[in-house]
């Protein structure tokens, strides 16, 4: 059995500390050149809502952040 990996991190405050710099929506790049993001747990259950114009809402307002501002994330979701 292999186990599923998840394309997100949890969102934890040690791990931002340890970044050098946001690249774009929630992606990092820490001191040793790796590039990883931070997303909340919610991220990925607003994007694949049922609802295609939520779910666009979403990442239409995650694309336009550096770092992923989850009030806001919300917000669009909301008014979608």
């Amino acid at each position: 059995m292999h186990a599923q990996i998840t394309p997100f991190l949890l969102f934890n405050t040690e791990a931002e500390k340890a970044a050098h710099f946001y690249v774009s929506c929630g992606w990092l790049k820490d001191k040793y050149d790796l590039t990883w993001q931070v997303a909340h747990q919610m991220l990925p259950r607003l994007m694949n809502d049922p609802n295609s114009q939520k779910a666009s809402a979403v990442m239409k307002a995650m694309m336009k952040m550096k770092k992923i501002i989850i009030k806001d994330i919300q917000e669009a979701y909301d008014k979608a």
